[in-house]
């Protein structure tokens, strides 16, 4: 099959499973802090990785590693903390709409790190626009608005963040053809940020916590399928496609969200939310154009 064709693919599904990861990880957050989940995680996703390709990363410079590096600190570790600690503030699909701004901040981030020579057009900033008010409008009840100022903070960050994650991951597949390598390095140095923080921030995870089904299978599925396979999948996509195109995926992720947290958490679905999503969804296609 045409590697194009693949790398769409690819990041369709990337945009399924992570459209779904807010609805699991609201339901662990029930047992573990944000910390101890990102921990948990992505221990998890490393170890698999090892198992799929237990093979020996070769040095390949010091640039290299520090691409790798800056993409584990700012795609694994920072953005997921942020991200995290979004949920607890407000809904799944807020985080989910916020964070799907990324697309706008990485094509910033792509100017300003001059990865790209692109010139930003007015769509550009019509479609920003257009994004901003869909947010405020899912956010407009009863006649006021009401911003849970850490969670849309947060999970801002987390968008601009990713921006530079995906900078960081396109300079460091130049020079590794192997996604699986390229993905456990990442991880690897996005715990070695992570495991420090969790213990100043406390890490008390036991195996009892994990007795009940609905926690280990949302554990399983953060951990297995949607770090370490995802992530993969993810880097194959920026590398067929391009960081920028594969970014137009991410459009998805909030209506896959806010759909699944309608059934699976009870979280409304109002009309100012529909109408929310949908202004989002258009403004990140009218900023591509």
């Amino acid at each position: 099959m045409n590697k194009k064709i693949l790398g769409h693919i690819a990041a369709l599904l990337c945009a399924i499973i992570w459209g779904t990861t807010f609805i699991s990880t609201k339901v662990v957050l029930l047992y573990f802090t944000p910390i101890e989940i990102l921990v948990i995680r992505f221990l998890m996703g490393y170890i698999l990785l090892w198992i799929i390709k237990p093979k020996r990363v070769e040095l390949k410079g010091l640039k290299w590693e520090l691409n790798a590096f800056c993409a584990g600190i700012f795609g694994i570790a920072l953005y997921y903390l942020a991200e995290n600690y979004a949920l607890e503030y407000t809904s799944a699909g807020n985080v989910s709409l916020i964070v799907s701004t990324a697309p706008f901040f990485i094509a910033l981030t792509f100017r300003l790190l001059k990865e790209s020579e692109e010139k930003l057009t007015l769509n550009f900033f019509l479609g920003f626009v257009l994004a901003i008010v869909g947010i405020a409008l899912m956010n407009y009840k009863e006649g006021s608005f009401s911003f849970d100022t850490y969670g849309f903070l947060l999970a801002l960050l987390g968008a601009i963040l990713w921006g530079f994650y995906s900078v960081f991951i396109k300079r460091a597949s130049k020079d590794c053809s192997d996604t699986i390598i390229l993905t456990r390095r990442t991880f690897f140095y996005g715990l070695i940020v992570l495991i420090p923080i969790s213990l100043i921030l406390g890490f008390d995870v036991q195996v009892k916590d994990f007795s009940s089904l609905d926690v280990l299978l949302n554990i399983l599925y953060l951990g297995l399928g949607a770090s370490a396979i995802c992530f993969a999948v993810w880097n194959y996509a920026i590398k067929a496609l391009g960081a920028l195109v594969s970014g137009v995926y991410i459009y998805l992720v909030p209506a896959i969200t806010v759909v699944f947290s309608y059934f699976f958490l009870n979280e409304g679905l109002t009309l100012n939310m529909i109408a929310g999503t949908v202004l989002v969804i258009i403004g990140l296609v009218i900023s591509e154009k």
